[in-house]
């Protein structure tokens, strides 16, 4: 009896012990990147294909996504759709080096596709998981974009290849390993070959003849005389031109340059009698053709022809990328904010999108999934399906995705303000309240506020102010942000970093139009109520009232938004000149010390600010104007302490960088300004391009101005938040150089050179230290390099001047260290927190997506060599030198997500000092909690509370069980 009990309570205690270490283990394991968040993303569709299977529909795209302004800057992706719910099955990103996509489906209801990228580069895919079944290069100088055909049954073996069509040639290729098995040249020079579907003939033009070549399917070579037939008689002053189009029902139409005319032939079986030459109402300048059966074609974006016959036409200034789909008895057209279904006997039913789904965004594309479900592209890249509702015509929304979200120009951080805001002022006052109020009436106060934010009343107070939104989710309150994102689409938009990204607002950018100058994006204001940001951006000059024809350049429009609801404010048209600059400087900052500068650069947006554009006018080399807003009565009684702003302007193209500050007053009605020109530094534009800048991010909090070193002694860094960092490029040479210079008095403090380095060069400052990264092209390494800065006397006492000149050169201790690192960097950033107590780190982005934090202790310069250390070294904590820096994979912040394409990563301090909200974009648009030092202040709200309060009463339980069995076993021991 005695073995029983205590094997029973053995066992007893064991199970406890396992059941409390699976609740403490679920614990931890269910917040491990529970706060991560991304919105996977595929581009601007170009093209597509409607494909059908057993279990649903689904939208074959291939989609191109712009990294610059540069339309050549284009990378392009194939994705799957499920066409139903927009849902994304897999995305397939190209080579960057392929600038032109073709997309082919076989059949309509086939498991395989086929790309051709760049002209000749073939690839077979499987539809299923988007994998390549096998690629082929055809090395050929002419261009393969004629088209490829499936040809079945080419032998009694049933064997099935591809053909694939050139312009001067043609090429069979296996369709099980990609091998080529007969390639056919053109006849004769200036001869175009055009996509045939019969797998023994072969259709070929050239300026006034189309031929037709019988062949042997499984050789190429023919086996009978060539036919031709004179589709321009002799005389005619027109050519045809090797551009055409094969509709998928068996029409070819051949365009004529600097003509109003077409020829259309009809592919009888395997050959074609002759050509028809169709009159067009205007200037024929391009073709299409749907790549899904459908027996129209589209003559100029505008003009849509079934064979011979007009059966529809867009508007004359119609922007449209007109693109046929349906199947072999209907089209659908898009049209602006209309649908137009032509179905069968060329029956025309328009279908209009109400205004709320219309957001004055013409359709430009449209595919056909069924007989009511259609997909549509708009202008501003967003990607929908409608279904064509017959009651009233009208189209009902099914599903949509934003896909502007892929180019991401800029991107801003704001808090979200509290529901309500009338306890968010309340709570300021408890911490804010009268300098001249006692220490009792002190006390009250603050008690008065505690009692109200536990009991849901105020004392004293009955005024309510709601917040003007009221956002859904269980985001949380303390870390929840609004990320406002402008995009390449022309679309600005506000998202809720708490709710996985869910999208707040979406503003389209009235006139939009995309120059050489991206957007702009700045926080003008980020207390609540009334955050607001600013966004410039360019329109075409006819857009604008008051635009004259024949004007230079684009006018500038600088857009006041709401930051919570996305309302535009008030808007400015900029005529006659380009904004060179434009930055945030905070009134505080102005008023701080008549000795010092400021850097009108960037700002950080807290409290009441200036917003200032500099204005190239008059132009001609003169200095430019500087406009300040809002230009108001104290700011023009003030206005003399706007001589302490200085910026720069760095022209690339001469590899110039010029300083300006603010002169005299140019208009007092206006808030005008004249400048003049401080100081220049000429690089050499032959030799030395500015390829990056780096500057201090304005929301960085530095604590401690000095380092303990290991005799107690202090080392001052040397903080000067004008420094700004250039790094040039010489592309002949391999040379990289990076300059340290101060943008106030344009001295250059130092400059390091790098041989064999690559272009890309992405910089970022850290309190005294600048850390950028080059690629070095002799060790095929990426390396990452630190340049810190201290002083070795301060006066402490003294005030601090924020400018450098060359008598402050030997009082600077300036040290750099280069470390090699396996991945390659594609930016850098800094890790923030809200009072700047965290331990800081640069965050790495990587080329493949993933995002690493490195600690500044391990690319700290002052790391000694492992024969030079010293005791002291030891007891400050300084990481003996290697080259080489090596992390393991877990430490990424990223954890299994990765951001295909990425560009910027932004980071801000929450209510938390140990936690962050960290955003990266690229193609896809990430977002996280990061927590650099561990979250060492606060549980997090979502915490798993109920595991925590469970696992600590089943211990309580336990410890009163084992303490009964404890004084029962003593018991019985008494007894014995």
């Amino acid at each position: 009896m005695r073995i029983y009990t205590s094997i029973s309570s053995i066992l007893l205690v064991l199970i406890s012990i396992i059941l409390c270490s699976t609740a403490v283990y679920s614990m931890y394991e269910e917040q491990y990147g529970v706060s991560n968040w991304i919105i996977n993303n595929i581009g601007k569709v170009e093209n597509a294909i409607v494909i059908e299977d057993t279990d649903d529909k689904y939208f074959l795209a291939q989609s191109s996504v712009l990294q610059s302004n540069d339309p050549k800057d284009t990378v392009n992706i194939i994705s799957l759709l499920s066409a139903t719910t927009g849902r994304l099955v897999w995305r397939q990103i190209l080579p960057r080096q392929e600038k032109t996509v073709q997309l082919l489906s076989l059949k309509k209801q086939s498991s395989t596709f086929v790309t051709i990228s760049s002209g000749n580069i073939i690839r077979y895919w499987s539809r299923k998981n988007g994998t390549v079944i096998w690629n082929n290069y055809i090395a050929s100088n002419d261009h393969c974009e004629g088209g490829v055909v499936f040809v079945e049954d080419i032998d009694k073996d049933h064997l099935s290849e591809l053909r694939v069509t050139c312009d001067n040639s043609v090429v069979l290729l296996s369709s099980k390993n990609g091998n080529q098995v007969w390639q056919r040249k053109a006849a004769g020079e200036g001869v175009t070959f055009v996509r045939s579907q019969s797998p023994d003939t072969l259709f070929s033009y050239d300026k006034t003849t189309f031929y037709v070549d019988t062949i042997n399917p499984l050789t190429g070579e023919s086996t009978q005389e060539k036919k031709s037939i004179k589709v321009i008689p002799d005389g005619s002053e027109h050519k045809l031109w090797p551009t055409h189009i094969v509709t998928s029902t068996g029409e070819i139409v051949i365009m004529v340059p600097g003509a109003n005319v077409v020829y259309v032939g009809k592919i009888n079986g395997k050959t074609v009698d002759s050509f028809q030459a169709v009159t067009v109402d205007a200037q024929v300048d391009s073709l299409s053709a749907s790549v899904q059966p459908s027996p129209y074609f589209v003559v100029n974006n505008r003009f849509v022809y079934k064979g011979v016959n007009k059966v529809f036409e867009l508007e004359k200034d119609s922007q449209q990328q007109l693109l046929l789909t349906g199947d072999s008895g209907s089209l659908v057209v898009p049209n602006n904010n209309t649908i137009v279904l032509v179905e069968k006997e060329d029956k025309k039913v328009v279908y209009t999108l109400p205004d709320n789904l219309y957001r004055d965004s013409p359709l430009v594309q449209v595919w056909a999934v069924d007989a009511k479900t259609v997909i549509a592209v708009a202008r501003d890249w967003s990607l929908t399906g409608y279904r064509l509702a017959s009651k009233d015509n009208i189209v009902e929304k099914v599903w949509k995705r934003e896909e502007a979200l892929a180019a991401v120009v800029a991107s801003e951080l704001i808090d979200i303000p509290p529901k309500d805001l009338s306890k968010l002022q309340k709570l300021e006052e408890e911490f804010h309240g009268a300098q001249d109020e006692s220490t009792v009436a002190h006390l009250l106060r603050r008690l008065s506020i505690q009692l109200s934010s536990v009991f849901g009343s105020i004392v004293g107070s009955s005024d309510e102010v709601v917040a003007p939104n009221q956002f859904k989710g269980e985001g949380d309150s303390m870390t929840d942000k609004i990320l406002v994102v402008v995009t390449r689409a022309g679309v600005a938009f506000g998202l809720e970093t708490g709710d996985k990204g869910r999208i707040m607002w979406v503003k389209p950018l009235a006139q939009y139009v995309m120059v050489a100058d991206d957007i702009r994006l700045h926080v003008t204001k980020s207390q609540h109520p009334g955050a607001e940001i600013v966004i410039i951006h360019y329109v075409n000059f006819d857009d604008v009232p008051g635009g004259r024809p024949g004007a230079k350049h684009h006018r500038a429009r600088i857009t006041h938004v709401d930051a919570v609801s996305g309302k535009e404010l008030s808007y400015t048209i900029v005529h006659g000149t380009p904004v060179l600059h434009s930055a945030v400087i905070p009134i505080d900052s102005l008023g701080a010390s008549n000795n010092n500068n400021v850097n009108a650069s960037e700002g950080a947006a807290t409290g009441e600010n200036l917003f200032i554009t500099v204005l190239n006018y008059p132009g001609k080399g003169a200095p430019p104007i500087v406009q300040v807003s809002p230009w108001t009565a104290e700011t023009r009684f003030n206005w003399e302490l706007l001589k302490k702003i200085s910026f720069y302007l760095i022209d690339h193209q001469e590899s110039v960088i010029r300083g300006y500050s603010i002169e005299s007053m140019a208009n007092g009605r206006t808030g005008s300004f004249k400048s003049v020109e401080t100081w220049r530094i000429n690089f050499g534009k032959l030799y030395q391009k500015v390829v990056a800048v780096g500057k201090t991010n304005p929301h960085e909090i530095i604590v401690s101005p000095a380092i303990i070193l290991g005799n107690r002694n202090l080392l001052p860094k040397y903080i000067n938040r004008n420094i700004i960092s250039v790094a040039t490029y010489d592309k002949a040479a391999s040379l990289a150089n990076i300059y340290l210079i101060d943008s106030i008095s344009g001295a250059i403090i130092k400059e390091y050179t790098h041989s064999n380095a690559g272009g890309h060069i992405p910089i970022v400052h850290l309190e005294n230290s600048v850390i950028y990264s080059v690629f070095d092209t002799s060790l095929n390494k990426q390396t990452i390099s630190s340049i810190d800065l201290f002083e070795k006397n301060v006066e402490w006492n003294k005030e601090t001047i924020t400018s450098f000149d060359s008598s402050q050169s030997d009082n600077l201790i300036i040290s750099q260290k280069s470390f090699t690192i396996p991945f390659i960097v594609e930016t850098l950033q800094l890790s923030l927190s809200t009072k700047g107590i965290t331990s800081k780190a640069v965050l790495v982005g990587l080329a493949n997506g993933q995002i690493m934090p490195i600690e500044k202790k391990w690319i700290d310069s002052r790391r000694p060599y492992p024969s030079e250390a010293t005791p002291y070294d030891q007891e400050e904590g300084l990481i003996p030198y290697h080259s080489l820096l090596n992390f393991p994979p877990y430490m990424y912040l990223t954890l299994n997500n990765s951001i295909p394409l990425l560009q910027s990563i932004n980071t801000q301090g929450t209510s938390l000092e140990s936690t962050a909200v960290l955003v990266a974009h690229g193609l896809d648009i990430f977002g996280s909690l990061i927590a650099i030092s561990t979250s060492y202040d606060i549980l997090s709200p979502s915490f798993n509370h109920f595991a925590l309060v469970s696992t600590s009463l089943l211990l309580v339980i336990m410890t009163l069980i084992t303490n009964k069995i404890r004084r029962d076993k003593l018991l019985k021991k008494k007894w014995k």
